[in-house]
C-alpha cells in the first residue's frame, strides 16, 4: 500500500507540472478552402554560432498534402526561398537556418517569422511561423 501510495503522489507530481517554452510552440495546423494543409507536429526556434555567423534557426516536423513546400530565410538582408524535402508519404523533418548574419549582431531578444508555402497544384497555402521572444 505504502509503495503505491508513493507512486501515485509521484505520477501526480510529474503530470502537475509544466513547461512554457515559448520558443516552442509545438502543434500548428494551416489549411485553406481548396483543401490544402500543413500539419506542424513540432516545431522549435534556437540559436547557432559558429564564431563567423550568428543563426537563427528553425528545426520543424509535420506534413501535408502539398506537392512542394519552401520556407523563406533572410541573410544579411538576402531573402531566399529553400526547398524542404518531401518525403513520398509527405511528411517532413527539417532544421533551417531561417536568420543569420556575420558575427557582431547585437545581443538581446529577437521576435522573428518567417514564411512556409505548401504549393499543390495551382493552390498555394503561406504559414506564417513566429518565434517569440528569442534571446541571444
Amino acid at each position: 500500500m505504502k509503495n503505491y501510495l508513493v507512486f501515485s503522489c509521484l505520477v501526480l507530481l510529474l503530470t502537475a507540472c509544466s513547461k512554457n517554452n515559448n520558443n516552442n510552440p509545438g502543434v500548428a495546423n494551416y489549411n485553406d478552402a481548396s483543401g490544402t494543409f500543413i500539419n506542424f507536429t513540432s516545431i522549435q526556434w534556437y540559436f547557432g554560432n559558429d564564431n563567423n555567423f550568428m543563426t537563427l534557426h528553425v528545426k520543424m516536423a509535420g506534413s501535408t498534402n502539398s506537392d512542394r513546400m519552401t520556407i523563406t530565410t533572410i541573410g544579411d538582408g538576402l531573402q531566399t526561398d529553400v526547398n524542404i524535402e518531401l518525403q513520398p508519404d509527405h511528411i517532413f523533418s527539417m532544421d533551417v537556418p531561417v536568420v543569420f548574419t556575420a558575427n557582431g549582431a547585437t545581443p538581446g531578444s529577437f521576435d522573428i517569422s518567417t514564411g512556409v508555402t505548401a504549393y499543390k497544384g495551382n493552390d498555394k497555402l503561406i504559414a506564417t511561423l513566429k518565434s517569440g521572444k528569442v534571446n541571444y
